[in-house]
């Protein structure tokens, strides 16, 4: 099956306890009229019915050629997710510095003590979605990106919490998650210095004791798991040779292993594992590369070959529409993949190639896949982008700049609910702007200059991500 995904937007509103109103708005693709022409109900459902289906049950694969079209919905939910953090860290570290013959050495010896106190609320309410305000849209085939259904904002009594409360159709309560987290560390990093500092080899290790409790609260009934701890070592190696080093050029070769471990304190929301706490992640990174620095530092860049894996992977899934694995219907929750290896290239270069003029590039390709083969989602293929500034030196405008910013993306993969396949795309923006004497500043911003319809990566597609039309902002700054 294949799918061509084009618009669907989101109205937030937020409040100042941290909770939010959303509401969804439509989307559409190329072939939607000539399939309405075809059809004289809306999109056909797992239940058979088109009344007051969440579009999350439409069988897209039905529709013709598996081309998604509208999905126009009033729904709106309220959401609360406040957060409370409260982390305590303590660090002594010793540097000595030593020779032994021609060798210079710096060696660095520390510890870290660290104390994390967490709780999370996770409360959500919706109102249902109502399908029967599905209706044709006219207008360019290539569709065009709207901030509700038909461009209407729906009433305002939508937009509090009180009607969402006094019109709810389902409600999540999963009550409050805590974790406590207690986190040792110490290490010793040394630097060698050979050959006048042509030669440079870092050499490190950490110690780790790391130990974390976690605690679901709901209905004021609590479940504690027991404390779960990792006692690790990990450690890096890295070397860079300067192959040529003269006072306005520098060019290197580097290499650089490292390990890391990540602590994780979030929670099993599957009801066979509720309230677990996922393991810890360690992750290795392998990288080789080049960099250079020429003319003064007015020519920079890097090429970078890099190889990275990471354990216990969480990914994000969505459950099915019985619930029948966090017991809500169509709730997203993430679960572990294993491992994840992610490879690829990275370039980037800066150039001054005059005065007033700058220029930088970056270039990446990369290749993922998880432990079962699939590839991770909203991960493009590869990304670039582009940024150029020229501001005038002399005459009667001097201070006046142009710059042109663009961003490149490839195809990326959605979540394993659909394994649908985002289009690449590219974004460009153009900033005119003036600098007086006096350092005041005043900018014009154009965002999407070509006002094209671009979709970025994500993961559902019920909520694909868009990017915003045409926009004007205008900004003063003065620097004291």
């Amino acid at each position: 099956m294949t799918a061509d995904l084009r618009i669907i937007a989101r109205l937030t509103e937020r409040f100042s306890d941290g909770s939010r109103i959303r509401g969804i708005g439509n989307g559409r693709g190329p072939g939607f009229e000539e399939w309405w022409d075809q059809n004289d109900q809306p999109y056909p459902t797992l239940n058979g019915r088109n009344d007051g289906v969440d579009s999350r049950q439409i069988l897209f694969s039905s529709l013709t050629n598996g081309t998604v079209g509208s999905i126009a919905r009033y729904g709106v939910r309220w959401d609360r997710y406040p957060q409370t953090l409260d982390t305590q860290n303590y660090s002594i570290d010793y540097n000595l510095n030593f020779d032994t013959g021609a060798i210079r050495h710096s060696l660095l010896l520390f510890g870290i003590y660290g104390e994390t106190k967490s709780n999370e609320v996770n409360f959500l309410v919706n109102v249902q979605a109502d399908l029967e305000t599905m209706e044709r849209i006219t207008g360019s085939p290539n569709g065009r990106v709207v901030n509700f259904p038909q461009g209407q904002k729906p009433p305002a009594s939508f937009w509090t919490p009180e009607w969402v409360l006094a019109n709810e159709t389902s409600r999540r309560d999963r009550g409050s998650n805590s974790a406590d987290g207690e986190n040792l560390g110490l290490g010793a990093i040394e630097r060698a210095y050979f050959m006048d500092d042509k030669l440079i080899f870092v050499l490190g290790t950490r110690y780790t004791d790391f130990e974390s409790t976690v605690s679901n609260t709901i209905n004021d009934v609590t479940i504690s798991n027991p404390p779960q701890g990792d006692t690790v070592w990990t450690s890096n190696l890295a070397g860079l040779y300067k192959l040529l080093e003269t006072d306005n050029e520098t060019i290197s070769a580097f290499v650089n292993f490292n390990e890391t471990f990540i602590p994780v304190f979030t929670q099993d929301e599957r009801l066979a594992t509720f309230g677990q706490k996922f393991p810890n992640r360690f992750a290795e990174t392998e990288e080789i590369g080049l960099k250079a620095e020429l003319q003064g530092g007015k020519i920079a860049g890097s090429l970078i070959y890099f190889d990275n894996t990471e354990s216990d992977v969480l990914i994000t899934f969505r459950d099915d529409t019985l619930g029948t694995v966090t017991g809500i219907p169509e709730e997203g929750y993430v679960a572990p993949a294993g491992s994840r290896d992610t490879s690829g290239w990275e370039f980037e270069l800066f150039a001054n190639p005059m005065p007033g003029l700058d220029i930088f590039l970056t270039w990446s390709d990369v290749s993922a896949t998880i432990e079962d083969g699939s590839r991770p989602d909203v991960l493009p293929e590869s990304t670039a982008s582009f940024f150029g500034r020229y501001e005038l030196q002399e005459g009667q405008l001097a201070g006046f700049s142009f710059a042109w910013q663009a961003s490149f993306w490839g195809e990326a993969t959605m979540g394993p609910r659909t394994n649908w396949i985002t289009p690449s795309g590219e974004l460009h923006n153009v900033i005119l702007g003036f600098r007086s004497k006096d350092n005041w500043r005043l900018n014009l911003r154009i965002g999407n200059v070509f006002d094209s319809v671009e979709i970025f990566a994500n993961t559902f597609e019920t909520a694909v991500g868009v990017a915003d039309l045409r926009d004007y902002r205008v900004s003063w700054s003065k620097t004291y």
